[in-house]
């Protein structure tokens, strides 16, 4: 059974897989667009853990099949990089990395 927490082998092997295969595709091409989705890397992974659990929520039988979970999780990945965008322009300042500058500073 493929379970994110704890991360067990399965799943481990098919987070590696997909990033390989992910970096395959892309590594010659130039994508545009992701300089708010870096700069906001730890509060979209903070943060990502709550729709994945509705997610899991909604299938608590396992009845989704391996080819929908995939949809599910590539339509959930790309769809953080527009979110990523109007977080930089419409509240640049209001995440995780910030909050963590301002207590340091203290």
């Amino acid at each position: 059974m493929l379970t994110f927490f704890p991360a067990n082998a399965p799943f481990l092997v098919a987070a590696i897989t997909g990033v390989a295969l992910i970096w395959l595709i892309v590594q010659n091409i130039t994508i545009r667009g992701l300089e708010h989705l870096s700069k906001r890397s730890l509060s979209v992974y903070l943060i990502h853990f709550i729709p994945i659990g509705l997610f899991h929520a909604l299938d608590e039988s396992y009845s989704f099949s391996v080819w929908h979970s995939m949809a599910v999780i590539v339509m959930y990945t790309v769809m953080w990089i527009p979110i990523a965008n109007a977080w930089g322009r419409l509240a640049p300042r209001r995440d995780i990395e910030h909050a963590l500058a301002w207590l340091v500073k203290r």
